[in-house]
């Protein structure tokens, strides 16, 4: 009776009566009601006062209580410490410069294009190398394409300038898309985005001037076992037709597929339907998890427990993690684009910053991005790290409903990223957005003038948003995304302590299943009564007294205080460990 006692535990949170401590429950006890199947009725939250909450000086959750230890591997808090580069466990490279941009004809501040020199220097730097871009602004009209583990290192974000005077559409034409069906962005009453279609620029959500790319985390060639019996979340053992060549220690992905549509209803607790555009059999889930132990024949033993059912017929099939590209940076630089107005949702120039495709341990770090349609997306990647990022944009790019960007910062697929320290100068249509089965997706100490934190469907699971300012707080809760990828949040979502400068609404009820809200705005909020709502846990703690503010610190700080940093506490198994990638990074 866990999950429904936890329901009950926000409920009387919300109502200012005694937490009980939560007991164990079975999912799937829940009666979601009002629900239609595309549009349902879009009933938000309302903020429970003009007061602030009166609590004790230091206020908990009953989901996570002191140190864990109300923390369970089959509750509703997934453990997020294993987000962002080298599994949390080892600290971003520093390595040496082996490259300069201006060896091979780079001149800042001339006007001139530098783009063959810096294709010339990224060709020329040896696998683990570090580009240099001294202090000056440097004209690129063309794309920097990264297939090896490099650092572009800008002399310092305030003096090393890439400057891009032309769009994609300028150099290679504004090809439009098929057309794009895009309503149902939020409610349809209330989001000034909706349309009925739009003749999109292919630019709109393709496409960038620093491109990296990677190949494949795995493949067939790759594959180790499949799994031969139903695995629970929260379980760490897996039963498997063969160990033959698994060792514990190493690294290996567990994939599961989505032929049907089911998986997603069952990752969703049975609370949703299947996804129309998810039946076609393409690999959905990954989790990624060093090897405990190896029990006989047929046993192997996760370090990281199970994030979701792993049931057979969802083909659970183990592969080695041996990800094409991984060390791969790009920091301490500026990226500026042409000073345009923005041309409106989905009829973008292509002003494209940066996409990483298919990377695991790589990292964005200390870089601003001035007026760009879109700033970052992250591509099917793994264990990356975006921090100290800021995507500003300027008064003169503001197009319709006073907007200047389609995508700020954009995870699409893949697992454990962390996005942290970052800021927003700015609106784009999206500020932060996770989609396409992202899982694990961790938003940490980051503000905006009014952040949208959008869920763009395809069950992006268990992201955690923590410890933010999102600002005037008018935009929080508006989504994007098609009616046939719905719900827009996956299970699990969590925000944990949010601030805002006027009081927050919870998020509109079809949002997702199972949510949890603790600690969001400082008079919180109530939890809607149809459609999903019922579902989620709502705790109203004031974000400035509670303990910890930053869920995802406390975690890796628990972790990371663990005998080789494996947290019994976080249903950690086995004797760990720290794998650096010779690349100038360490071990934290």
């Amino acid at each position: 009776m866990r999950l429904l006692a936890l329901l009950l535990v926000g409920a009387a949170a919300a109502a200012g009566a005694a937490v009980p401590v939560p007991v164990t429950a079975a999912a799937g006890e829940y009666e979601v009601v009002d629900h239609a199947e595309e549009f349902p009725d879009c009933v938000y939250g309302e903020p429970l006062g003009d007061d602030p909450i009166v609590g004790a000086p230091s206020q908990r959750s009953a989901l996570w209580g002191t140190a864990g230890d109300r923390w369970s591997p089959d509750g509703r808090l997934l453990d997020w410490s294993y987000a962002g580069y080298g599994a949390g466990e080892v600290q971003l490279p520093d390595g040496e410069v082996t490259t300069d941009v201006t060896k091979f004809g780079a001149k800042g501040d001339d006007g001139k294009d530098d783009t063959d020199a810096f294709v010339k220097a990224l060709e020329a730097a040896p696998d683990g190398g570090v580009v240099l871009v001294p202090c000056g602004t440097y004209d690129i009209r063309g794309v920097l394409t990264i297939k090896r583990p490099l650092t572009l290192r800008g002399e310092g974000r305030a003096c090393a300038v890439l400057r891009f005077p032309a769009s994609l559409a300028d150099l290679f034409g504004k090809t439009r898309a098929s057309t794009v069906r895009a309503t149902n962005h939020s409610c349809p009453a209330t989001d000034p985005y909706v349309h009925s279609s739009v003749n999109a620029s292919r630019w709109a959500v393709d496409g960038a001037f620093i491109v990296v790319q990677g190949q494949a985390m795995y493949n067939g060639k790759r594959q180790l076992t499949r799994v031969t019996s139903d695995a629970k979340r929260g379980e760490n053992e897996l039963r498997v037709e063969s160990t033959k060549g698994i060792q514990a220690g190493e690294w290996v992905v567990l994939a599961v597929r989505d032929r049907n549509g089911n998986l997603m209803r069952d990752v969703n607790f049975g609370m949703t339907e299947g996804c129309i555009e998810c039946k076609n059999g393409r690999g959905a889930h990954r989790h990624v998890s060093r090897v405990a132990d190896v029990k006989g024949g047929d046993t192997i033993v996760l370090e990281r427990p199970l994030p979701w059912n792993a049931s057979a017929g969802f083909e659970p099939t183990l592969y080695r993690w041996a990800p094409d590209l991984s060390g791969v940076g790009i920091e301490h630089l500026t990226i500026r684009m042409k000073a345009r107005k923005y041309q409106g949702h989905y009829h973008e120039d292509g002003f494209n910053a940066l996409i990483m495709q298919r990377v695991a341990n790589g990292w964005v770090r200390d870089v601003e991005i001035e007026d760009a349609d879109l700033g970052v997306l992250l591509l099917g990647t793994h264990f990356v790290t975006l921090t100290g990022v800021t995507v500003s944009e300027n008064e003169y790019r503001k197009g319709a409903k006073n907007l200047q960007c389609h995508h700020g910062i954009w995870v699409k697929g893949g697992s454990d990223v962390l996005v942290e320290a970052f800021e927003f100068r700015g609106a784009c249509v999206h500020d932060l957005s996770v989609e396409g089965y992202a899982s694990g997706t961790v938003f940490s100490r980051g503000r905006g003038v009014d952040l949208s934190l959008d869920h763009h469907g395809i069950q992006p699971y268990a992201t955690l948003w923590t410890d933010l300012d999102v600002g005037e707080g008018r935009r929080t809760w508006v989504h994007g995304g098609t009616g046939k990828r719905m719900p827009f949040a996956g299970a699990l979502t969590t925000a944990w302590s949010l601030r805002a400068n006027n009081p927050l609404q919870a998020p509109q009820s079809n949002l997702g299943v199972m949510l949890n809200l603790v600690g969001v705005g400082k008079q919180g909020v109530k939890r809607p009564g149809n459609s999903y709502g019922p579902s989620w846990f709502v705790e109203n703690l004031t974000p400035a007294k509670m303990q910890p503010q930053n869920l995802y610190e406390a975690q890796t700080k628990v972790r990371m205080r663990a005998p080789n940093k494996v947290s019994a506490r976080l249903g950690g198994r086995g004797q760990g460990g720290c794998t650096t990638l010779q690349f100038g990074d360490a071990c934290r």
